[in-house]
């Protein structure tokens, strides 16, 4: 029977598990163009412009410029950053349209990409979180122009280790896309999200992104693993969409165990596939999907879609995902758990962690921290102390308010008594 249980947001992930890399931010050179490489013409060190129009303005900032042609189009790259395979990270950038009209700003690493296409003439901080294909431990990062007629300038950028929060119903953990509504479940995956190419149900992917559609390649793949605990899928159809078509077959395939697959689709063109699953399948407690290229193949997909009745008693429920950026972790103090949960009043999450002492002597720890919204300035939290015996572990209970709609930020500090005890950062986006 699949437990009911009243929403809640959690993440119940022991990060003393997780490899240091995860926790530790991961540095892009230069982030803020200040720097000078005087061996290479005295242009911004770890950055070089890929052709066509472009400055580095007051050696503050980078401009690219072109005349509304593809080939004019063109962008700053930083290379050779490592990447963990398959971890999630955070991009962001400061930017502006600084003149014209047109086009978009292209941002982020090569392989998953997103566009920007409202930027005004005022500064804006703007990014995407997304996860690192399995075979990639390296990568480029860009900023700059698509078809753009006139110029963007691009003040600062970031890259930031992330880990996924999502909706628990009791047993049953729903993400980004996912729901289940009268015993049926249901995913939905568009990819227009601040997930990007991420959702929960995202097993393997070997393929690129852009923007809000995977970018299959010759040999590339996509793998979705479905599973609702406590319950059995009794049948099952998938759909999908190729958006734009070169050459090549897009194959779906399905199987129970991930290891042995059967045919399901076979895409050729531009447009969708839909088709019912054959019932030799069910019931299963698992289901995979895997959709890859065939053949010499250049496409892409921008909606993939599985639904489900269930066998089980199951909680009528919409997911969510969340995403909070491990800026720091240091040190013998580390968070075993975090949790966000609606408050029970219904107003507002608070989040939830467990602060542990992992040194087999007693310390204190002070917690500071703001809370920021959209064109509103940061309110500082209540400073929090506490005191940790010998490998303990204590609760810790922050409200996320937000007296106005729309994005807002927490951004939080943890730091110890002794200054060898660690440190804590912590940042939440949230609505």
């Amino acid at each position: 029977m699949c437990a009911r249980s009243s929403q809640c947001m959690v993440l119940g992930i022991l990060l003393l598990a997780m490899p240091p890399s995860l926790v530790a931010q991961q540095t892009v050179p230069n982030p803020q163009f200040r720097d000078s490489d005087l061996a290479a013409n005295n242009r911004p060190a770890a950055w070089r412009l890929s052709g066509g129009s472009g400055r580095w303005v007051d050696q503050d900032r980078l401009e690219v410029t072109g005349n509304g042609t593809e080939a004019s189009s063109n962008y700053w790259l930083c290379e050779e950053l490592a990447f963990d395979p398959a971890r999630l990270y955070r991009f962001e950038m400061v930017a502006r349209r600084a003149t014209g009209s047109g086009g978009c700003a292209v941002s982020g690493p090569t392989f998953a990409n997103r566009d920007h296409n409202q930027l005004t003439s005022e500064w804006k901080t703007v990014g995407h979180v997304f996860r690192v294909p399995d075979d990639v431990k390296a990568g480029a990062i860009r900023v700059g122009q698509w078809y753009s007629e006139g110029s963007h300038q691009f003040d600062s950028t970031r890259i930031v280790p992330v880990l996924p929060v999502h909706a628990v119903f009791g047993e049953v953990i729903l993400g980004q896309d996912e729901a289940i509504r009268d015993g049926r479940y249901r995913f939905r995956g568009t990819f227009a999200h601040p997930g990007s190419n991420y959702h929960r149900t995202l097993a393997r992917t070997t393929t690129g992104f852009n923007s809000n559609r995977w970018t299959f390649s010759t040999g590339s793949e996509v793998v979705y693993r479905f599973h609702v605990p406590g319950c059995r899928f009794s049948n099952g159809r998938i759909a999908l969409n190729v958006n734009h078509f070169v050459s090549g077959a897009c194959r779906a395939e399905v199987s129970r165990d991930g290891k042995n697959w059967r045919p399901a689709a076979l895409q050729r063109k531009l447009g969708s596939a839909n088709v019912s699953l054959v019932q030799t399948l069910f019931p299963t407690e698992t289901l995979h999907l895997r959709l890859r290229a065939e053949g010499d193949s250049s496409f892409q997909v921008d909606r993939i879609e599985f639904d489900g009745e269930l066998e089980g008693d199951a909680p009528d429920a919409t997911g969510r995902t969340e995403y909070v950026d491990i800026e720091k972790m240091q040190g013998d103090l580390a968070i075993d758990q975090l949790l966000l949960r609606d408050q029970p009043d219904g107003v507002g999450s608070r989040l939830e962690m467990t602060l542990h002492n992992r040194t087999a002597n007693s310390t204190s720890a002070r917690m500071v921290g703001t809370v920021s919204g959209e064109n509103q300035p940061p309110v500082s939290l209540d400073s929090i102390e506490m005191k940790l015996g010998p490998n303990e572990s204590k609760p810790l209970v922050i409200p996320l308010t937000a007296d106005r709609p729309g994005r807002h930020e927490l951004v939080m500090g943890i730091a110890g008594q002794d200054p060898n005890s660690g440190s804590i950062r912590v940042r939440v986006v949230f609505s």
